[in-house]
């Protein structure tokens, strides 16, 4: 009886022992795990990064800063994000704020949304990039679509949320974007010369259309017309598409013959002037918006 009573209170003490390790061991896991929180991530709102544009669209990405302060890794995912376009930004010395005096009532208010493009890994201790991509699709009214152009800047308004781990973070803010320009068009130097001992002439014009964007810029229609010393060298037409590489100049050249067909009889007292009247009328279509240049001066013969 005596050794039957102590191997029963024996096993009875190891199943004890057994349960308060096993407790112990998970009260320790319990208190190991680092849940995601306020304290230990931070979430906010960086900045814009325009990946393609046009006069159609803007293709961003808005881009949000986790900051993980804590040992443990977690996982961002389910994230949504809203883009109201506000209007027009202003610069200055009080910072960015609103030109409450200038909206567009097409496009002053539009909201835009996106998705977090995928889940991201938020390791510990670390700062991770969100990013959530959003198109924001400028007016398709032409007259409005110069108007919102000519801000330059639209300041953005952002909100949004983002799940990491299971737990629902928010964030937003402003920011200010840059706008697309519209081509900027200059003449270069002019030039005129003799030939054939002073019976005819050679006149060479140079018409630039800058692009500023850094995107490949479509010209809808484009043309350009010439008239020297009151007489119609080139007639400006009805024009075509010109197609402009990024941050780059297309370079229009013509060299446009001064003969007694086009100049008249006087052809030869005509080129024994010291300079020439010229004047170079032209335009430019973008989506229906459209805008005339004219250039007019003198050039002087090469002798």
């Amino acid at each position: 009886m005596f050794r039957v009573t102590k191997g029963m209170d024996m096993k009875k003490n190891v199943r004890q022992i057994g349960m308060m390790t096993l407790l112990m061991t998970s009260l320790g896991c319990a208190g190991g795990m680092v849940m995601p929180n306020q304290d230990n991530l931070e979430v906010k709102l960086r900045r814009f990064e325009v990946i393609q544009a046009s006069f159609d669209n803007l293709e961003t990405e808005v881009v949000v800063e986790v900051l993980n302060t804590s040992t443990a890794a977690f996982q961002a995912a389910n994230g949504v994000i809203e883009v109201v376009a506000e209007g027009r930004a202003v610069v200055d010395d009080e910072g960015t704020h609103l030109d409450e005096a200038d909206l567009d009532a097409q496009f002053s208010g539009s909201k835009f949304q996106g998705d977090l493009a995928s889940a991201t890994a938020i390791p510990p201790q670390e700062k991770t990039l969100l990013r959530f991509p959003v198109t924001l699709k400028l007016p398709d009214d032409p007259k409005a679509l110069e108007h919102v152009i000519g801000w330059e800047r639209v300041l953005l308004s952002v909100k949004g949320d983002v799940k990491i781990s299971g737990k629902t973070f928010t964030f937003g803010g402003e920011r200010e974007l840059g706008l697309p320009v519209f081509p900027e068009i200059t003449l270069l130097n002019p030039q005129v010369a003799t030939v054939d001992g002073g019976k005819s002439g050679v006149a060479f014009f140079q018409v630039l259309v800058k692009n500023q964007n850094n995107f490949e810029m479509t010209v809808d229609n484009f043309d350009w017309g010439l008239t020297l010393v009151g007489k119609e060298l080139r007639a400006l037409g009805q024009g075509g598409p010109e197609q402009v590489p990024p941050n780059s100049d297309l370079q229009l050249d013509d060299e446009v013959p001064l003969t007694r067909e086009n100049l008249g009889p006087n052809v030869r007292s005509i080129l024994k002037r010291h300079h020439l009247e010229y004047s170079v009328k032209g335009f430019w279509n973008i989506k229906g918006v459209q805008r005339e240049f004219n250039f007019d001066g003198a050039i002087e013969f090469a002798r």
